[in-house]
């Protein structure tokens, strides 16, 4: 291990650690707090910020201790809060600038896809949340399916239609939801 391994280990252990901070301030509905932390997280996340690089295009720099920190966390995460903040119309307008690399892990993607999805219900689009729901589904099926957000989703889109579509009607029983 280099000499610096260990500096570069305690950092991106800290990002991932204010990264979390900024979620669980979104829970608690402390916008300015969250976002700032948010903010701070971005400067240092590898391949954005003074002095990051990242190793290869697509691949995330820092994977200590299993965390995978890089800008596809802190974009999945820039999803993430405002709709844990009920703010759909910033989440999806942050998505409009976010492309995942076809390599960001499964969970990872799959999570940010289930993010999108209630961004987009919270914003008054139930197409484009069932359809993020399938893009999820296609990504990471078994995260997917289990996921008690995906269930909340499915639920609210069902409780709106008086008739569910027959692609909403799918996606639940495939789910395990019943009416």
């Amino acid at each position: 291990m280099s000499e610096e391994q260990p500096a570069r280990i305690g950092f991106r252990v800290a990002e991932l650690r204010k990264i979390h901070g900024a979620t669980q301030r979104a829970l608690a509905l402390r916008a300015s707090v969250s976002y700032s932390l948010l903010r701070k997280v971005e400067r240092g996340a590898p391949g954005r910020g003074s002095g990051t690089s990242r190793a290869r295009p697509g691949q995330e720099e820092a994977n200590f201790y299993g965390t995978k920190f890089g800008i596809p966390n802190v974009d999945s995460h820039r999803v993430a809060i405002p709709v844990e903040l009920a703010d759909g119309t910033t989440a999806i307008n942050r998505a409009t600038s976010i492309r995942l690399p076809s390599d960001t892990a499964p969970s990872r993607a799959g999570h940010y896809w289930i993010d999108l999805s209630c961004g987009w219900l919270l914003h008054g689009n139930r197409a484009r949340a069932l359809e993020s729901l399938h893009t999820a589904r296609r990504i990471a099926p078994q995260l997917t399916r289990y996921h008690p957000q995906v269930h909340e989703t499915v639920h609210a889109l069902a409780a709106r239609d008086i008739r569910s579509t027959g692609s909403l009607a799918h996606f639940a029983a495939w789910c395990g939801i019943r009416r």
